[in-house]
């Protein structure tokens, strides 16, 4: 009987146990689901003054009945275990004007439910004009717009961290909507979008453009350490469709099966950049043209060391390039397919192509060249079975193939399964290397030992010298990367660093210091730099009397009489010219917080009638016959004396030769031994 009562005991109380927790479990789910009243969140965020910042926690889900617009605010929302803010009667979640700043951490946002073929414009989540939204550790999905299926700026800037985008979309509308794009973002007059360690999938532009950004009006695009997978368009970008000279910048991230009918990730026109480096896409797919990417009307696409693998188009397996540039360096293209040509680029329509210590594997039409375009290969491994296929107006220049430019290669270069198709009438093969970035010779070529040998009788009598080998161009010039040749002719064809700007590689001769416009530095303040032409390619210091408190100005200014500067590099005017003193007093008193000048009215005279500062005296009370002269040293003369180093008044001595005077705080009050 005691047993038995002790088993039932301990069943009753474990029964009440699992009682209780089942009720806070119902608790909890009953809160989650129910959430926060959207009047109680609505209220906190507006419970200040509009240019106060709020602070607002949520720990469960709202249901949002109406937009919320914020205006000039400053806004911080906090989710505890990841509440979710919900989209409600056809609605996005926020809008936001007049330089507001929403941050949101640690919640989810989910479009509104859409139903009865009901759409929103711009941004299914939220709409940003002129403001900035910050998003950290945030999931925004299932949003839905025509233009910014999450998130649209105009103006402004998203900056994202640690974020999740997924199953967004940019979906038509009713009636004519000329621009249905940008799954997540679509950008405009010069907003700025940044993804940090962030992933984006599952995205679409269900008609038209930006599987993931639309970018347009020199917008930009950036992704750090982020990630992009399954991110479809319609017709161009599966990821990023540029234009208006926008810009796309992939740093460190990875792309994997994005598609679209015309450049698998990325779309650009319109003199747009594209810039991936430290990346890896891979299986990324273009219904048309530009497995990775579509570049055209003179934009412009570099990839740097990434690894482009398993990509696919009907034409151009990695690009399409046509009236644009693409360069690639360090890189590797690795079993990438163009259906129909270009398993890696189709080059056309004036463009160019440039690839340099490049890799080239498991791709048998690797390079195809239409029209009139030029292709520059140099430092490159290619296979035997890589084909580059030119139309007779193309041009190829190859240098170095597999680095060695050996006899053996040279006669697979004939071969039918060879580099070069055979019976091509074209320009497509040099032995000798261009000058790198940041040299020029005098062909544009490299020579030295070995490279003369390409060129019988160099050297062998005066009436042919062996050109010169490459030089860095000189102090205050600088040469981008290219492997045109004609464009490293000659020291002339070192560009020029723009007035305010400096280039010194302090006598090393380094190319890496003359490389890109980047080398020119910005003068700081107390600083110039004139014309190159002039020989000004280093930063001066400004001269005694002139003085410059900006950056990146090519020339000083001279202060106005009766100010001067104590010293070179001065960034204000400081000091007074001879005959006068500077009043320390009157500049900390009138301008307490500022380095600048007005008027030269701290400069006081020291003429022999200075009613001010000789007390009953027409005569010179002070010296100051020297440039830079201060109240707190003014030299008093003998005989007359004032009261401390900040004293504007000085005395005659009442004893004759009573008073030392002096140039010193400690001098100018001290008497005579004896008095």
């Amino acid at each position: 009987r005691s047993t038995t009562t002790h088993h039932e005991s301990v069943v009753q109380k474990g029964g009440c146990l699992m009682l209780c927790w089942c009720g806070v479990l119902l608790l909890l789910l009953s809160s989650r689901v129910s959430g926060e009243s959207f009047a109680s969140f609505h209220e906190k965020l507006f419970r200040e003054e509009e240019d106060v910042g709020v602070v607002s926690d949520v720990e469960s889900d709202v249901q949002f009945a109406s937009t919320i617009t914020l205006a000039g605010q400053t806004i911080s929302i906090r989710g505890h275990h990841q509440p979710w803010l919900l989209g409600g009667s056809e609605a996005r979640l926020f809008n936001l004007t007049r330089s507001t700043t929403l941050r949101l951490r640690g919640l989810g946002l989910r479009g509104a439910r859409l139903s009865g073929g009901a759409w929103i414009d711009l941004g299914g989540c939220l709409s940003a004009d002129n403001s900035r939204v910050v998003l950290e550790n945030v999931t925004v999905a299932d949003c839905a717009a025509t233009r910014g299926g999450a998130v649209y700026l105009r103006a402004s800037v998203l900056d994202a961290s640690a974020s999740v985008f997924r199953n967004n979309s940019a979906v038509r509308g009713h009636g004519f909507i000329p621009v249905r794009s940008g799954a997540v973002v679509f950008l405009a007059h010069q907003s700025k979008a940044t993804f940090r360690s962030s992933r984006l999938q599952d995205n679409r532009a269900d008609t038209m453009h930006g599987g993931v950004a639309y970018a347009d009006e020199a917008s930009e695009v950036e992704a750090w350490d982020s990630s992009f997978d399954s991110n479809v368009a319609f017709s161009q970008g599966g990821v990023a469709w540029l234009r208006g000279a926008s810009s796309f910048l992939a740093d460190s991230s990875t792309f994997d099966t994005n598609a679209a009918k015309l450049g698998g990730v990325v779309f650009a026109t319109g003199q747009s950049v594209v810039t991936i480096t430290h990346s890896t896409v891979k299986r990324s797919f273009a219904k048309s043209e530009g497995g990775v990417a579509y570049f055209g009307e003179q934009s412009t696409g570099t990839f740097e060391v990434s690894r482009f693998e398993e990509n696919f188009a009907e034409d151009g397996g990695v690009a399409r390039v046509a009236d644009a540039t693409l360069t690639a360096t360090g890189s590797k293209f690795v079993a990438n397919v163009g259906n129909t040509t270009g398993d890696v680029v189709h080059v056309s329509d004036t463009a160019t192509a440039q690839f340099y210590d490049v890799t080239f594997r498991q791709q048998t039409n690797t390079i195809r060249c239409t029209a009139s375009g030029t292709v520059y290969a140099a430092a490159v491994r290619l296979e035997l079975n890589d084909t580059f296929r030119l139309d007779p107006a193309c041009v190829l220049f190859l240098y170095r193939a597999n680095d060695d430019g050996s006899k053996e290669f040279q006669r697979n270069m004939s071969r039918t399964d060879g580099v070069v198709e055979p019976g091509l009438n074209v320009n497509w093969v040099h032995w000798t290397v261009p000058c790198g970035p940041g040299q020029y010779s005098s062909d544009g070529l490299v020579h030295n030992e070995a490279t003369n040998a390409n060129d019988p009788g160099c050297g062998s009598y005066p009436q042919k010298p062996c050109p010169m080998d490459c030089k860095t161009c000189p102090n205050g010039r600088y040469l981008p990367f290219t492997l045109d040749r004609y464009r490293h002719v000659g020291e002339a064809a070192c560009l020029k660093c723009p007035p305010g700007r400096s280039l010194d590689d302090n006598g090393t001769g380094d190319w890496r210091r003359h490389d890109g416009p980047e080398d020119c530095v910005e003068c700081e303040e107390g600083r110039y730099a004139g014309s190159v032409d002039l020989g000004e390619t280093t930063c001066t210091p400004c001269e005694i009397g002139d003085f410059q408190d900006e950056r990146g100005k090519s020339s000083c200014v001279r202060c106005p009489a009766p100010l001067t500067t104590k010293r070179r590099k001065s960034t204000f005017c400081d000091a007074c010219h001879a005959s006068y003193y500077w009043d320390t007093q009157y500049f900390e008193d009138e301008f307490p917080t500022s380095t600048q000048f007005e008027n030269g009215l701290q400069c006081v005279d020291c003429c022999k009638r200075c009613e001010t500062l000789c007390a009953g005296d027409d005569e010179a009370c002070v010296h100051c016959d020297e440039p830079g002269t201060e109240l707190p040293t003014l030299e008093v003369r003998q005989d007359r004396w004032r009261t401390g180093p900040r004293a504007r008044v000085v005395y005659r001595c009442e004893l004759e030769a009573a008073c030392l005077g002096g140039a010193s705080s400690a001098d100018s009050d001290r008497c005579r031994e004896g008095h």
